[in-house]
């Protein structure tokens, strides 16, 4: 069965949060595979804040002490699209089936993906249903561990990071979780 891994930047933590990246992979954790279709886009900070998305003091202070690396990828120049473009290209890549959607926090990357969806006036292309929590897994086995490949705090390394660490916590599970 098809899950989809999400991670994004954001310039804020409420749940309407303006977003800087957002990066999703497919993947499989049945059969330990990550599609290689993944997602990837840089927004355009002003369309999201332009769209009644918010920012914050402490994050954007957070940001400034992270590494010139993640800095400079989000903000750099090219290749920014509008939020609304962003949305309706992640909606276009999700498609029309329905999959479990991962995020890691129950209050953060979901949310803050359907708060932007709402504040374009587009629909999210997965309902409250197929939530899930990678969080949650996380602290079920803070040991389970895979190594980080990319730039941290790039969204679609994240996202690919996530994946993978969630399938080794899998691994750990009975084989009747579920979640396959």
């Amino acid at each position: 069965m098809t899950h989809v891994m999400l991670d994004l930047e954001t310039m804020g933590t409420a749940p309407n949060a303006a977003i800087l990246a957002i990066g999703a992979v497919k993947f499989d954790p049945a059969h330990h595979h990550i599609e290689e279709d993944s997602f990837y886009r840089l927004i355009d900070l002003g369309s999201s804040v332009g769209a009644g998305l918010v920012m914050d003091v402490d994050t954007v202070l957070w940001w400034l002490g992270q590494s010139a690396k993640a800095r400079a990828e989000l903000t750099r120049e090219s290749g920014r699209v509008h939020i609304r473009q962003a949305l309706q290209d992640f909606s276009e890549w999700y498609g029309e089936e329905r999959f479990p959607v991962w995020g890691d926090g129950a209050a953060s990357d979901n949310v803050w993906m359907k708060s932007a969806f709402e504040a374009v006036g587009l629909s999210c292309p997965w309902t409250y249903k197929e939530d899930r929590c990678f969080r949650t897994m996380k602290e079920l086995r803070p040991t389970v561990d895979v190594e980080f490949k990319g730039a941290e705090h790039r969204a679609l390394d994240d996202a690919i990071y996530q994946a993978e660490r969630l399938m080794a916590i899998l691994d750990t599970l009975p084989k009747d979780h579920g979640l396959h």
